[in-house]
């Protein structure tokens, strides 16, 4: 069932990530883009018969999206408002795909089977990047500095889409069969977690770390202990061999760490602090259509007078979309947050709790990679919103399948039966 359109699909995206890992070692095709983004449109559309309105994530993704499609007819540059709205858009829709293509064991975990492909290709893009020595090195005037680590071509931004297979790495491991071979897949996983560490790509650091901790809230106690004993014995042992690019990071990095004067009050310097300021005050003192519905969504260089675009997603969203786009965008999470919570309390399989915190553990990543902007990128955020709905797909139809069972061996008992599962 699907095989044809789930074959198309992963073909779609494997292609995203290939063409975003490498496009920037040959600038003459970034025209390309375009094409890519026709094709992805064009895809989505040969897929429309397959997105289904099932659920409050879903009825959220679609109104959210159709609000930010009215906003650009305001908009006074339509086209750039159409573009950033249509990869904003793309990013997201593809929860409804993911929850519809992927929701049986045999096709959740194929798709698990992706994001380590996925993983490995962004390792093998840092190793021959080095070995070359073509890409970007990270900030600063870190890139003459010997012992700097090359990060491809797209620099530190590699790590925020290295850290979303990193956060599912825990549901993949649970099929992952002898000591051995789980040592060296965790072993694996932990060299992408230093990667992202030597980055010092702040936004990445601290959506690993959100998403981290929601394991270590959440995830059963003796396996987390364990996990993390053999990730604090490698980081240790293997340190003399990092040591040297996590300095050289650290010194590119801290004359770039935040602080704050009052001298220079400009969206061009200090630049997330200051935006924060800019895009609250014209909150307070522009009139109540701005309040409400915001102003020239995607297009803060004409409303600022700017040619810097605005980097918090937070602040983009309220400043072209108003409060009530805020409101859409963040209830969105909370919705897959409570539905996710819900499955983690209800449920006494293992798995299904893993991936239910697996797929809070995304979310927190995600919240809080938006402090250095996502919502634009379709090739960051379409892989976390593709994972969520599967997974949640997923441990959907696992609890339908055990309720029908539960209900036929209550009903051949004549006992009641607890509908809650099927109303959620």
């Amino acid at each position: 069932m699907y095989r044809q359109q789930i074959r198309i699909f992963i073909f779609t995206w494997s292609m995203n990530m290939i063409i975003v890992t490498l496009i920037g070692y040959f600038p003459r095709l970034e025209e390309f883009l375009y094409l890519r983004g026709i094709f992805n449109i064009l895809i989505l559309v040969y897929l429309w018969k397959e997105f289904r309105i099932t659920d409050k994530v879903s009825k959220f993704i679609f109104i959210f999206v159709a609000y930010l499609f009215i906003l650009c007819l305001f908009s006074s540059n339509i086209r750039l408002s159409l573009v950033m709205t249509v990869k904003t858009s793309l990013g997201m829709i593809v929860y409804m795909l993911g929850r519809r293509f992927f929701s049986n064991y045999q096709q959740f975990n194929r798709l698990l089977h992706y994001y380590k492909y996925l993983f490995i290709l962004l390792l093998l893009t840092i190793v021959f990047s080095n070995i070359l020595g073509i890409g970007q090195a990270g900030y600063g005037k870190d890139t003459d500095i010997k012992d700097s680590l090359i990060f491809g071509s797209v620099g530190v931004n590699i790590t925020k889409l290295l850290i979303i297979p990193i956060l599912i790495a825990p549901v993949y491991l649970y099929h992952v069969r002898g000591k051995m071979n789980k040592q060296v897949t965790l072993g694996v996983i932990i060299i992408g977690i230093i990667i992202t560490l030597i980055a010092f790509k702040r936004s990445s650091t601290l959506g690993l770390l959100g998403g981290g901790l929601v394991y270590a809230f959440l995830m059963q106690k003796s396996k987390l202990v364990k996990s993390l004993i053999y990730i604090v014995i490698v980081a240790y042992f293997s340190f003399p061999i990092y040591k040297d690019y996590l300095l050289s990071g650290f010194e590119a990095r801290k004359s770039q760490l935040y602080y704050v004067s009052e001298e220079s009050e400009s969206m061009e310097q200090e630049a997330r602090y200051w935006e924060t300021v800019k895009v609250l005050k014209a909150l307070k003192e522009d009139d109540l259509s701005h309040t409400i519905f915001g102003s020239e969504i995607f297009n803060e260089f004409d409303y600022f007078n700017v040619r810097r675009m605005l980097h918090i997603d937070y602040n983009v969203i309220l400043n072209g979309s108003g409060i009530l786009g805020l409101f859409m965008f963040l209830i969105i999470y909370y919705y897959i947050i409570r539905k996710a919570l819900f499955f983690y309390s209800k449920s006494t399989n293992e798995y299904i709790k893993l991936i239910s915190i697996s797929v809070i553990s995304m979310v927190v990543f995600a919240m809080l990679i938006s402090v250095g902007g996502s919502v634009r990128s379709f090739d960051f955020r379409g892989p976390i919103f593709i994972y969520i709905g599967a997974a949640l797909g997923f441990i959907e139809c696992e609890f339908k399948r055990n309720w029908l069972i539960r209900h036929e061996q209550m009903h051949l008992r004549k006992l009641p039966v607890d509908n809650t599962i099927l109303m959620k």
